[in-house]
């Protein structure tokens, strides 16, 4: 099934994100320009009109141009009108209204150089040499399965560097990461998630917006390792190691983008917490 809500919900996208940006300078561009250029074509229609009082043709097209000039003038404020009136059903407003502030977190990602065994050189995130790490703030266990918070974070550090894809992971033929990597797919945030924690027998929703209710809701002050963060349109695994959180982040390339390690789980608003080891 193809889920079209948790896609264009995701403000983590670049590319959807990309093209708000885009469309939002367009937007900005005729509300400008264009009113200029008509208001300067009505000016030279009145001169004409000054000269030849009769025309009522001109007249008709001043009156038009004039009109014209209005709607791009608030051609911006009824797309966010629009906008506001779909939150309900598909929640863009939000990216809309944010688009320039989330590009601009995604394209100062930090990056720096490392030489690896092959003596090439790749660009990997920040502090982040390896994908291992110590100092779990506390770890959920699953009762009945054994399952540790700990075994949900390693397994999902295994798939650091694959791509993220938008809408990826939620085929009837997706069900594992192994298996979507493998012939060369990748997944979205809620998909990523979502089969990190069915390798482990646990069942979470498809979305976003339905994974805030899965498990139970904690406090961000009490999160442990293999909780999930969710934002808006969001989603990712805590990792108990300081305020690290893992997840597919959005489409760039690796480390931009991609499945990936964060060092501030607080990098947007966080809407809730969910312990699934519960």
């Amino acid at each position: 099934m193809f889920y079209f809500l948790d896609i264009v919900d995701s403000c983590s996208d670049y590319n959807f994100i990309s093209i708000l940006v885009i469309l939002k300078r367009i937007l900005s561009i005729v509300q400008l320009i264009v009113p200029i250029v008509l208001i300067l074509s009505c000016i030279f229609g009145l001169i004409k009109l000054l000269i030849n009082p009769d025309d009522k043709k001109g007249l008709v097209n001043m009156r038009n141009k004039v009109f014209a000039a209005l709607i791009c003038i608030f051609v911006p404020y009824i797309v966010n009108f629009t906008m506001m009136l779909t939150e309900g059903a598909f929640n863009v407003s939000a990216c809309w209204k944010t688009a320039e502030e989330y590009k601009a977190q995604m394209d100062s990602a930090d990056t720096y150089d490392v030489v690896t065994n092959k003596n090439n050189k790749k660009k990997v995130q920040k502090g982040e040499k390896d994908y291992t790490f110590n100092g779990y703030q506390g770890d959920n266990v699953g009762p009945g399965t054994g399952v540790t918070g700990r075994d949900v974070v390693l397994y999902a550090l295994k798939f650091v560097g694959k791509k993220y894809v938008y809408g990826g992971g939620h085929g009837p033929n997706d069900n594992s990461l192994e298996e979507i990597y493998n012939r060369g797919g990748g997944v979205d945030c809620s998909a990523f998630v979502r089969l990190v924690y069915k390798h482990f027998g646990y069942n979470l929703s498809a979305t976003t917006w339905s994974q805030v209710n899965d498990g139970r809701a904690v406090p961000y002050s009490q999160a442990q390792a293999g909780d999930l963060i969710l934002y808006d349109g969001h989603v990712a695994i805590f990792m108990g190691d300081g305020a690290k959180i893992v997840h597919a982040s959005n489409s760039r390339p690796f480390p931009q983008g991609g499945v990936k390690i964060d060092n501030n789980a607080a990098y947007r608003r966080i809407i809730t917490v969910r312990r699934i080891l519960i």
